[in-house]
C-alpha cells in the first residue's frame, strides 16, 4: 500500500499533469483513496506552503503553477524517505541492479507509485544522469540508461551510498540494513580477510567503499555488463585470490577487466604494513604537499605544526592520488559534522584540496576533502593575537604560602588563553587599578563595571578551576562576536539584502547576488563562478539551514557582504537553507575573513539564532536588530 507521501506526491503529479480541475472523485480513483481523503491531502499542502498551492472550486481541483514554481516539493511534501532525489537515485540503482533497463509498469509496482509519480522521479532522474555523463532513453513502456560503463558503475555506488546519506552514525551499518539483499557483509570479510593474508593494511572507510565496489562488480558482472580490459600483464596475488574467492562464494566470473579494476583500487586503497615513506611515495607528491601547505598557512595566517603528521598526509595523498585515476573516492561519514563543528578546518582542507588538484593534475571529490580536514586540524594553528587575548587579574592576601599556590592555580586554569596581571591585595582594588578583562578573588569584592569577577577557594578546587577557565573563555568569546559584529554591521548594506526575491535554488541565488556586488564594483566580473567553483569542490550550506557562500580566492576590489533571507526552503546541492550571506573580501582583509567566517558559522549552527534571524528577516532593519541582539548579549 502507498503511503501518504506517496499519495501526496502523486496528487502534485497529476495535478501537474492536467489542464483542467480534476474532480475529487476523480484524483481519489487515481489515488486509491476517497474523495475526503484528497481534501485532507490538499489542505495539508496548502497549509504547509503557507498559501494556496492548489486551488479549490465546483469544478474541482487546479494546481497554481505559479505558486508551485517558488516552491520545493520536499517543502510541501516532508516526511519522504530521502525525498525527491534519493526517490529518483533509488529508480535509477534498479535500473542498473537489472542491466540498465526496465518497464515502466513493473517500477511502479516496485516503487509503490502511480505512472504519474514514476514520471516525475525520471524527469529528476534525467538530470542526475546528465551529472554523470549519461542518459535516459524511453520507447512506450521501456526505459534504459545509455553512456560508458565505468560512469554508470560510479552512479550505482553514489547510489547506495545516497541510501544512507543522511547518517550521521555508521553509514556502513545501515546500508547494510537498508540493502539486506546485497552480500556486503560477506564482501567485507572476504576483503578484509585477504588483506590480512597478504599483509595490507587499511582503514574502515576504505574497507566499507571496496565491499561496496565489489557489490557493484558483482551486479554489473551478472547482468553482463562489462569494463574493457587494458593490455594484459600480472595482477598482484592478493587481487587474483580476492577475485576467485568472491566467484566461488558468490557463483560470478570475474574477468580480466574486473580484476584490472579490483587491482586500481585495492592499490588506491592499501598499502603494505609498516611500510616506509621513501619507498611508497614519489619526490613530486611530497613536493605538492608542502608547497600546498606553505601557501594555505601563509593565506590563511596559520602556524604550522611538527613534521609526523605531514608525513601522514604524504602518504594520504599518494593513496589520493592513485584513487583518482579511477574515480570511485571513499565515503566519508564523518565528513558533515566535521565541517559543521570546525568550518574554518573544513575550508583550510578545501583550499588545500584545490592546491593538490593544480599540482598534481587531479580531481579530488568532496567527500576526499573531509579525509584531508582530519590531518590538517593536526597541522595548522590558529596563532595567539595580542589583541584578541583575555587579561585576568588575581586578588588574594599578600601571604606567602597562599599567595605561590593561589597564583599557580590561576596559571592552570587560564593556560595560553589570556595574560595574568600582577596580584592584588583587596585594598589595592580600584577600578581605576583594574587592567584586565577577567578578576579571580578568594575576597568578597564590590562589583566593578565592565569587569568579569570570579570568587573563589583561597586553595581553588577543580571546580574553581572551571569557574575560571569557563570564566576567560566567556570574555574571549563575546569579544570575538562583538568584532564580528562591527565588520557586519559595516558590510551588510540595505542595498545588499534582499527577502522578497523569488530565487528557487543554489545558482540563481548565488548569481543575483554576485551581480550586485559585481555592479557595486566589490567584485571582479569572474566573481560568480568563482563562487560556484567553491560550491561544486564542497557545499557551504550548513545544518539545513544557512549558507556562507564565497570565492575560492579573496579578489573582491571592496570587501563586501551581500544578504537573501527566505521563508521558504531554498535548495541548495542536497541541502536546503533559508538564510544566504555571500562573502566578497579584499586580499589584504585575510584575517578578517578568516575571523568572520569561523565565528559565524559556529554562531548560526545554533538552530535558535538562525531560526530567529529568518524570523525576523522582513526588512533590513529588523535583521540587523536581531543580529545585533543576538551576538552582542550572548543569547545561543
Amino acid at each position: 500500500m502507498a503511503r501518504r507521501p506517496d499519495r501526496e506526491h502523486q496528487l502534485i503529479a497529476a495535478l501537474e499533469a492536467g489542464t483542467r480541475p480534476l474532480s475529487g472523485s476523480d484524483l481519489g480513483r487515481l489515488l486509491g483513496v476517497s474523495a475526503r481523503s484528497v481534501r485532507e491531502y490538499v489542505r495539508a499542502i496548502n497549509r504547509r506552503a503557507g498559501g494556496t498551492v492548489i486551488e479549490s472550486s465546483h469544478r474541482g481541483y487546479l494546481l497554481d503553477r505559479q505558486a508551485y514554481a517558488r516552491r520545493t516539493e520536499d517543502e510541501l511534501v516532508p516526511g519522504d524517505s530521502g525525498g525527491p532525489s534519493q526517490r529518483a537515485l533509488h529508480v535509477l540503482e534498479l535500473l542498473l541492479f537489472a542491466g540498465d533497463s526496465g518497464d515502466v509498469h513493473a517500477l511502479c509496482e516496485q516503487e509503490h507509485v502511480s505512472l504519474p509519480t514514476l514520471e516525475l522521479e525520471l524527469g529528476r532522474a534525467r538530470k542526475i544522469l546528465r551529472d554523470h555523463g549519461l542518459r535516459l532513453v524511453r520507447n512506450r513502456d521501456r526505459v534504459w540508461i545509455e553512456g560508458a560503463e565505468p560512469q554508470k558503475r560510479l552512479l550505482l555506488r553514489h547510489a547506495l551510498w545516497s541510501a544512507v546519506a543522511s547518517s550521521r552514525r555508521d553509514d556502513y551499518a545501515e546500508l547494510v540494513a537498508a540493502r539486506p539483499d546485497h552480500p556486503l557483509e560477506l564482501l567485507r570479510s572476504l576483503v578484509r580477510s585477504e588483506l590480512d593474508a597478504h599483509r595490507l593494511e587499511t582503514n574502515e572507510f576504505a574497507l566499507n567503499d571496496l565491499a561496496v565496489n565489489l557489490v557493484v562488480a558483482v551486479a554489473r558482472a551478472r547482468a553482463g555488463r562489462q569494463l574493457t580490459a587494458s593490455e594484459s600483464s600480472a595482477l598482484p596475488e592478493v587481487v587474483e585470490s580476492l577475485a576467485d574467492e568472491v566467484g566461488e562464494r558468490l557463483g560470478v566470473e570475474l574477468d580480466l577487466a574486473e580484476r584490472q579494476h579490483l587491482a586500481d583500487l585495492v592499490e588506491a586503497n592499501t598499502r603494505p604494513l609498516a611500510a616506509e615513506l621513501g619507498d611508497t611515495v614519489p619526490s613530486e607528491v611530497r613536493e605538492a604537499v608542502e608547497r600546498a601547505l606553505s601557501e594555505v598557512a601563509a593565506e590563511f595566517q596559520m602556524l604550522r605544526a611538527g613534521q609526523e603528521m605531514v608525513d601522514k598526509l604524504v602518504l594520504h595523498v599518494n593513496a589520493l592520488r592513485r584513487r583518482a585515476r579511477t574515480g570511485a573516492f571513499v565515503h566519508n561519514p564523518l565528513s558533515r559534522p566535521f565541517k559543521e563543528t570546525q568550518p574554518l578546518l573544513h575550508e583550510l582542507a578545501v583550499q588545500f584540496a584545490r592546491k593538490l588538484s593544480g599540482l598534481l593534475s587531479i580531481a579530488v571529490g568532496e567527500s576526499e576533502v573531509g579525509f584531508l580536514a582530519f590531518y590538517l586540524a593536526h597541522h595548522f594553528q590558529l596563532p595567539r593575537e595580542s589583541d584578541s587575548q583575555v587579561t585576568v587579574q588575581f586578588v588574594v592576601p599578600r601571604y606567602a604560602p597562599l599567595l605561590a599556590g593561589f597564583q599557580a592555580a590561576v596559571e592552570q586554569a587560564v593556560g595560553d588563553r589570556g595574560y595574568i596581571g600582577p596580584p592584588l591585595t583587596a585594598e589595592e582594588v580600584r577600578a581605576e587599578a583594574i587592567d584586565g578583562d577577567v578578576v579571580v578573588t578568594c575576597v568578597h569584592l564590590s562589583p566593578i563595571p565592565g569587569v568579569r569577577t570570579v570568587r573563589v577557594s583561597p586553595v581553588p578546587t577543580a571546580s574553581d578551576l572551571t569557574a575560571i577557565t569557563e570564566a576567560v573563555l566567556a570574555v574571549a568569546d563575546l569579544r570575538r562576536r562583538n568584532h564580528v559584529w562591527s565588520v557586519l554591521s559595516d558590510l551588510i548594506r540595505p542595498d545588499h539584502y534582499f527577502s522578497d526575491a523569488s530565487w528557487t535554488d543554489r545558482d540563481q541565488v548565488i548569481t543575483e547576488l554576485s551581480r550586485v556586488l559585481i555592479d557595486g564594483g566589490y567584485a571582479p566580473d569572474w566573481f560568480t563562478e568563482d563562487v560556484l567553483e567553491r560550491e561544486r569542490l564542497s557545499s557551504t550550506a550548513f545544518r539545513d539551514q544557512f549558507a556562507i557562500p564565497h570565492g575560492l580566492q579573496l579578489s573582491a576590489q571592496r570587501t563586501g557582504i551581500a544578504v537573501f533571507v527566505s521563508q521558504r526552503p531554498v535548495s541548495w546541492g542536497d541541502s536546503s537553507v533559508q538564510l544566504v550571506m555571500l562573502f566578497a573580501f579584499e586580499p589584504e582583509e585575510r584575517r578578517i575573513f578568516r575571523d568572520v567566517f569561523d565565528t559565524l558559522i559556529g554562531f548560526l549552527s545554533s538552530p535558535q539564532a538562525t531560526a530567529s534571524l529568518i524570523a525576523a528577516g522582513g526588512t533590513h532593519r529588523e535583521f540587523m536588530a536581531c543580529l545585533a541582539e543576538l551576538m552582542q548579549d550572548g543569547s545561543r
